[in-house]
């Protein structure tokens, strides 16, 4: 979201420092962590046997399996070199039990709240990935389940979104299982592919399609039940992103962005750096709730109510084990122009390293975009390749200040984020709850890069055309937010590392669902 309004009043002045000073902190700021040896490299083998925060088990039994399934869905959002290594042997071990694992996951999922979007359809992810006809009746019944009206007061982030992906993943089991012979999925594609709602129409198109050999025979069944205007998504084709118009102002006629330092960053509590860089070790970090809560009073600028949820599920015990180093958050620090006064009074200046808190959960999605590819870029003036690579440099150059705000309060309602901009306007992008407490550091980090872009002077042009309302771009060629944060999120599934197939499944259809809603001439690409 993009606004222009009156200038904000940092609570911390800005400091002019001496030209040689500022020599020295370009030379420093415009490169990312260069002291990498096979300790600190992003995305280093974690050698811990379990996730760092003990799960929670109370969506499953607590028995050995419901154990083991709680642990399970913490690996599907984990991070490291061996992170798919994990998840894959998890899912094996629960392939074994897979009837059981399906009850237990049907159980839970109806008790399971309903804003838990990211839990939810992590369950359904999982039940689709056991591959067993068990789970065809609990598929079923979620796939046809109706969709709630919107809950959130955002104007570019939806529950109907959520809810949509959710429907979507039971889909795609039944699409599976459909391929593998079962005759009640494959009934309940053809029932399912005038739905309403594009994705899952398209999704169960495609499944009815690839559910047999005979394409030509169901391509015909397939056109006597729909409409002409869906003939184009008879087709079990996919977009090859590498051939998707790109935008041609990231790679040419941008520098990085010089800046001058006014406040010293937070002191982590976890790195201790020897004489030499290839001595450097990570002390474990105890990642327990706040001993302390900010006050209940009505949400102000300054005052809320921590929200974490389970760090397990966002992504946040993973990615904290790496950005609580204080090479990270020296870095990130002057790359964002973090101001103490944006950040103090409980938001986690004082603790750097409490997942609990929106500093280091901003922390973790600056991590996630700068270390995504395999060959990430190594300074903010490095624009080449694709989105996976110049997403934090261009957001690192783009967005003046990242700030820390309550907003409504709440995670579910409310803007995510305002990046304000214009004349007589302190320059500055604004995080608030919804961003901190209701999206997990994927969604995160295609947050910040769609911020940047609205801080770049692109807003949406394109009225209330679409189905995200005051969000809609006009089209993929207007290069907006909607298309910069579909272009991560898309090449996240395609080639990110040190990720899960999980996480990476989660960004494709978040990427998806942004193609078909957040454009008033839909592209039509298909991921």
């Amino acid at each position: 979201m993009t606004i222009i309004r009156h200038p904000h009043r940092s609570r911390i002045a800005q400091t002019v420092l001496p030209s040689a000073i500022i020599f020295c902190m370009v030379l420093a700021g415009t490169s990312h962590a260069q002291r990498k040896t096979t300790q600190d490299e992003p995305g280093r083998k974690d050698e811990s046997s379990s996730p760092r925060e003990k799960p929670s088990y109370q969506d499953f039994p607590d028995t050995q399996l419901g154990r083991q399934l709680s642990e399970h869905l913490s690996y599907l959002a984990g991070v490291g070199r061996d992170a798919e290594q994990k998840y894959q042997a998890s899912l094996k071990r629960l392939q074994e039990h897979a009837p059981e694992v399906v009850r237990m996951l049907a159980d839970a999922y109806p008790k399971i709240q309903l804003d838990r979007y990211f839990r939810r359809w992590s369950i359904v992810e999982t039940m689709r990935e056991m591959r067993n006809n068990s789970a065809v009746n609990s598929l079923k019944q979620i796939a046809f389940s109706p969709i709630p009206a919107e809950r959130w007061a955002d104007p570019e982030r939806f529950s109907r979104d959520k809810e949509i992906s959710i429907r979507v993943t039971a889909v795609r089991g039944l699409s599976e299982l459909a391929r593998e012979g079962n005759k009640v999925a494959e009934q309940s594609l053809l029932r399912l592919i005038t739905n309403k709602e594009l994705g899952i129409r398209r999704q169960a198109i495609r499944g009815y399609l690839g559910a047999g050999q005979d394409q030509k025979q169901r391509t015909n069944e397939l056109k006597s039940r729909l409409p002409k205007s869906d003939y184009g998504l008879i087709t079990l084709d996919v977009t090859d992103v590498k051939r998707v118009p790109h935008p041609d102002d990231v790679p040419d006629n941008l520098k990085p962005r010089y800046r001058q330092k006014d406040d010293d960053p937070p002191k982590a509590l976890t790195s201790r750096i020897s004489s030499t860089a290839s001595e450097r070790l990570f002390q474990k970090v105890s990642l327990t709730e706040p001993k302390m809560s900010m006050s209940h009073a009505p949400p102000n600028p300054d005052t809320c109510t921590w929200m974490p949820g389970d760090n397990n599920e966002s992504g946040d015990n993973f990615y904290g084990a790496f950005t609580c180093d204080q090479v990270y958050v020296d870095q990130f620090w002057d790359h964002f122009d973090f101001d103490r006064g944006d950040w103090d009074d409980g938001f986690g200046y004082e603790a750097p390293c409490d997942l609990a808190r929106p500093l280091a959960r901003t922390f973790n999605a600056l991590y996630l975009l700068a270390y995504s590819a395999e060959d990430y870029a190594t300074s903010t003036g490095d624009f080449s390749g694709n989105a996976l690579r110049w997403a934090y440099p261009y957001a690192a150059t783009y967005i003046d200040e990242l700030d820390g705000r309550c907003g409504s309060g709440s995670a579910t309602s409310g803007a995510r984020a305002t990046t304000y901009s214009g004349a007589f306007v302190d320059d500055r992008t604004v995080l608030k709850w919804p961003f901190f407490y209701g999206e997990v550091v994927v969604e995160r980090a295609g947050t910040i890069l769609h911020e940047s872009r609205h801080a770049a002077g692109k807003g949406h042009n394109g009225g209330s055309s679409c189905p995200r309302t005051t969000s809609c771009d006009t089209n993929w060629s207007y290069k907006g937010a909607n298309m910069y944060q579909v272009l991560y999120l898309w090449w996240f599934y395609v080639d990110g590392t040190r990720t899960t197939t999980g996480m990476r499944n989660y960004a494709q259809q978040e990427g998806q669902r942004i193609i078909d809603r957040g454009f008033v001439t839909n592209p039509g690409y298909v991921i």
